[in-house]
Formats: C-alpha cells, structure tokens, sequence
C-alpha cells in the first residue's frame, strides 16, 4: 500500500472519520505478517502491529469519550442556561408586574394623581395611566395607556420625568402639557415650561421635537412626527371645575371628591352662600380654598388633611 494513502487512512482511522471500506483497509493491514515482521521488539508477547492497533483504537475510544463528555457538557450548559434565563425572565415578569400602579378613569369620571415627587396627573374620563410602585427613587417615568392626561410636572434637574405612550416618549424637567392618544397618533400640548417630544418610529427616534408654551408636537404612525401652534388652554379646558352659581356647600362635596379631603363648614350661613369660579385640578387644594376664602370673606384652618371653614 502506497505510504502516503496508508498515512491518510491511518490519520483517519484515528480520527474515527474512515468509512467502513477504509477502516477493513487498515484492519487488514495491521494483520499482515509482514507487518508485523517490520516491527518487532517492542515486546516479546505484543507484535509492532497489534502496538499500533491498540494504540489506535484506544485513541478511538478516548476521541469518543471526548465528543460523548462534550455533547453532555454542552447539552447540560444549554439547559442550565435555558433554565436561568427561564427563571431570570419570570421573576423579572412577576418583579415588573408587581411593581405596577395601575390607575383607571370611569366613564364619567376624571382622576387626580399626586405623585411622591409633588407631580401631578389628572386623568380625564376612559383614561389609564400606570407608574412604578418605586417611581421617584431611581426615575420618574409614567405610561399613558389610554385616552388623556394633563400634567403638571414638580422641577427637578437632576431626574427627568418621562411619559411613554405607543408612539412617543415626552421628556420634561418641570411643566405642565396636555397628552391626547388615539389608536394611531399622539398629541402632546405645552401649556409651560419645555418638552423633548420623541416619536417612537424607528425613522425618528433620535429626533426630538421641542415646544414651546402653546405648541402641540403630532406624532402620527407611518408620518413624519410634526408641531403646530395650539391653545394649551383649550386643550386642557377639560382639566378644569367649574362652579356657576352653587352654594359653598354643594362645592365643598365636590372638592372633597376631587382632593380626597375633608371640609368642614361651621357655619350654616356661610354653606349657603352662592359663587361661581373655575380651577385647574391640578392646582393644589390649599391654593383652591385660598381663592375660596379670598373672594367669599371666610376664614379657614387646616389640620393634616382637614380644613375647617368659618
């Protein structure tokens, strides 16, 4: 057999990649006499060729032993990498989910969310909104899930607060707009301060458009994202109370419902004493029943979240 063949079917042989014909090749081989002859010495009970064939087929067996201990070992990494990524994925699930203040308006009923920063949200009727249990301690950032919110952002320089709709990211330092979401477009109206508005489209999500008080930013699916002049005022009428003609008692009811707080008027002269003005209900209750007493000649204490009138 010519040296060089017999050298790659050796190496094939011992790499365990012969075919069956080229393995009976070698096998014949080895079993020569003549072999056998040309290789004495290495010991007196174990011809050359046997030396040779032993050492070939152990090598076989550990190259064996080698793929069988590396499919194992792979096999086993992969499961264990699936398990943790499993495990890491469903406690991260369960940790996002649990984490969730969700907060939904009825149909006719409007929302008044302060948050631990001092902000505040007013979510008008069919409106949802969701936040981190833990909002403030590492960012400030709120997901408008449907319908319409009025924001009045508290100042703070060092942590933005950012409003995530499907198509848009708002990010603002301290200020007060007005977020209208529809199945396919946002509308985000400045009332003061300045927005960052950041469509969403990959197309157009390093280009943020920047408003100015009374400026909408139009983020349309599918469109170029677009801003325009607009009545902030306007816009967010529907943020505002509006009382034509009541009695100071009928408003405390309504302000109780709105603020979550307890008004109590002591004198019955004064429940019945009529007005008509208009809040934003973002304002602060202490600035509303300031207006209040201001302009109906009334005194008030406050005590935690009571206040008295008289």
């Amino acid at each position: 057999m010519d040296a060089h063949k017999l050298a790659d079917l050796l190496k094939k042989y011992l790499n365990n990649t012969a075919s069956e014909e080229e393995r009976t090749l070698v096998d014949a081989w080895l079993k020569q006499r003549e072999a056998n002859a040309f290789y004495q010495g290495k010991d007196a009970d174990l011809t050359r060729a046997q030396f040779i064939k032993e050492k070939i087929d152990k090598q076989i067996r550990i190259n064996k032993y080698k793929r069988t201990v590396a499919r194992t070992l792979v096999g086993a990494a992969c499961i264990c990498l699936f398990s943790l990524g499993l495990n890491y994925w469903t406690e991260n699930a369960k940790e996002r989910y649990e984490e969730q203040f969700v907060v939904q308006a009825s149909k006719n009923q409007k929302v008044r969310i302060r948050m631990t920063d001092g902000s505040i949200i007013m979510l008008n009727a069919e409106s949802k909104c969701s936040y981190s249990k833990k909002f403030g301690v590492k960012e400030r950032r709120v997901q408008l899930l449907k319908g319409e919110a009025y924001f009045d952002v508290a100042a703070n320089q060092h942590q933005p607060f950012v409003v995530e709709t499907r198509h848009s990211r708002t990010l603002v330092l301290g200020t007060a707009f007005n977020i209208n979401i529809k199945e396919a477009a946002d509308a985000v109206t400045l009332r003061k301060g300045k927005v960052a508005v950041t469509s969403k489209q990959v197309a157009w999500q390093h280009k943020p458009l920047y408003l100015k008080p009374n400026e909408r930013a139009l983020i349309v699916s599918n469109k170029t994202p677009m801003k325009e002049p607009a009545d902030a005022l306007s816009i967010s009428n529907w943020n505002r109370i509006y009382f034509e003609g009541q009695t100071l008692g009928d408003a405390a009811n309504k302000l109780m419902q709105v603020y979550g707080i307890q008004i109590d008027i002591h004198r019955e002269k004064l429940r019945k004493v009529r007005f008509s003005a208009s809040f934003n209900l973002s304002d602060k209750p202490t600035d509303v029943i300031y207006e209040l007493a201001k302009a109906n000649n009334f005194n008030y204490k406050w005590a935690n979240n009571q206040v008295t009138l008289y």
